[in-house]
């Protein structure tokens, strides 16, 4: 299994959008080949636009998948709350403050695919 895989194949998780869910099947199809049974995309922080598109993709290849492939297992949700003078590679502009209103805002009606959190508040 692979806890933390931000993309594969030239795409990019947080990017997903429907017209992607073929390339996600290659990529399903090639982690398989590499021995991996299952995985969980990562998110990392972005807009909420990019955040909630990627979750709709992620949702609608997971009930639609039923080829021998490495399973979506959940997703893996790298930010947006993270601490700002530690954020890494993460954008500024999106980072949030951890509270359930935004909590709920990003997660809107995928929660249930959301399996990590990556959480870092000052």
């Amino acid at each position: 299994m692979d806890l933390q895989i931000n993309g594969a194949l030239g795409l990019a998780f947080p990017d997903l959008e429907p017209q992607h869910l073929p390339q996600l099947a290659k990529i399903s199809q090639f982690l398989w080949d590499q021995g991996l049974d299952g995985f969980l995309p990562t998110l990392v922080t972005s807009s909420l636009a990019n955040i909630q598109a990627a979750l709709a993709a992620l949702e609608a290849y997971q009930s639609s998948d039923s080829m021998p492939v490495a399973q979506v297992l959940g997703v893996h949700l790298e930010g947006p709350y993270l601490n700002p003078e530690k954020r890494g590679a993460h954008p500024a502009e999106f980072l949030l403050p951890l509270t359930v209103k935004s909590l709920k805002q990003v997660l809107g009606d995928y929660g249930h695919l959301v399996k990590i959190m990556t959480l870092a508040q000052s």
